[in-house]
């Protein structure tokens, strides 16, 4: 697996502003899983967490956050919440 410079920006950004080194251990952290949904075609990982991991391939290319936690992103409106 191998984790994108652009989605370690986004992880920084939207689920904890760490340093690169850290944000790419935190996605590495998942690897056994993402490899395994990477293998059966899905572009989507959902962390126990929330945050999901956006693949192509066997490569993390984005981010996004739970809407929980600080970053610049706004907060998902409660509304909204239905359509996660």
């Amino acid at each position: 697996m191998q984790v994108s410079d652009h989605a370690i920006r986004r992880y920084r950004e939207r689920v904890s502003p760490v340093d690169d080194d850290t944000a790419r251990a935190a996605m590495m952290a998942h690897e056994p899983a993402v490899r395994i949904a990477a293998d059966f075609g899905c572009e989507t990982v959902k962390l126990g967490n929330g945050v999901r991991l956006k693949l192509k391939g066997d490569v993390v290319t984005t981010v996004f956050g739970n809407g929980k936690q600080a970053g610049r992103g706004a907060p998902i409106p409660p509304f909204a919440e239905a359509w996660r």
